[in-house]
């Protein structure tokens, strides 16, 4: 072991191998090494080390791709999902329950809402029919050859205004129900011989208290010898089928 004014000396031997001493302890070290063969072995030894250091080839810096992939194997990675994780990930996923019933409530609401629509559209053309029979039926009464035919049977009534001469006529009743989606009442003429003309189709609502509707006929209504409505599929029928609802003669 070195120790005293000796280990000071020995650890600059170091320095004065790397010429990293300054005048004074340079001056130093050469002093006491003619007098400590220790010290000499020790510089023998640095300067050997330093000369390796010296002519070591200067160092590479390695290629992008390589240091990207020694990265890549050395840093802890993403472990992959195994075949069967990836197989749990294709199935569904289950929702829960109160989602399902939100859905569940969700499309009941909008199936509602749509047929509550369809209700609120027909019931408007309906009403537009009827605003129509009323400008009709009152430009008829001003005709000073229009005639009014009383309907009663039983609790259904109203009223039929026709002009003999025309082809128009205007039927005011009350007491008719409401029909199934589906059917309508159909309109007859009925000739001498009886046969059924078609005079159209109409509905009843729940929203009027009557139903005002516009006949139109192909031919003159001194044609015909009276009218009736029978329940037909929805759009009509080429001749009667259902039941007679009510009627009137001409």
């Amino acid at each position: 072991m070195l120790g005293g004014d000796h280990a000071d000396p020995f650890r600059r031997a170091g320095g004065d191998a790397l010429d990293a001493l300054d005048v004074q302890e340079r001056r130093q070290v050469d002093t006491h090494l003619d007098t400590c063969p220790e010290c000499q072995r020790a510089l023998a030894d640095y300067q050997s080390v330093s000369a390796g250091l010296l002519a070591a080839p200067p160092a590479i810096q390695p290629p992008p791709r390589l240091r990207a992939r020694l990265i890549a194997q050395t840093a802890p990675g993403v472990q992959k999902p195994g075949l069967k994780e990836r197989l749990s990930l294709l199935r569904p996923q289950l929702m829960p329950a109160a989602a399902i019933t939100a859905i569940l409530v969700l499309a009941f609401l909008n199936l509602t809402l749509l047929r509550s629509t369809d209700q609120i559209i027909k019931n408007q053309e309906i009403l537009a029919k009827q605003n129509k029979a009323y400008q009709t039926a009152f430009a008829l009464l001003t005709y000073p050859d229009s005639e009014i035919a009383v309907i009663d049977d039983g609790d259904i009534y109203g009223t039929l205004i026709y002009d003999s001469d025309g082809q128009v006529a205007v039927l005011n009743v009350w007491g008719l129900e409401t029909l199934p989606e589906g059917q309508d009442y159909q309109v007859w003429l009925i000739e001498p011989d009886q046969t059924r003309v078609s005079g159209g189709v109409f509905q009843s609502s729940d929203q009027t208290e009557y139903v005002s509707f516009v006949i139109v006929s192909p031919t003159t209504l001194d044609n015909f010898t009276g009218m009736g409505v029978t329940i037909e599929p929805e759009g009509g029928s080429p001749g009667p089928t259902g039941p007679r609802i009510f009627g009137t003669e001409l």
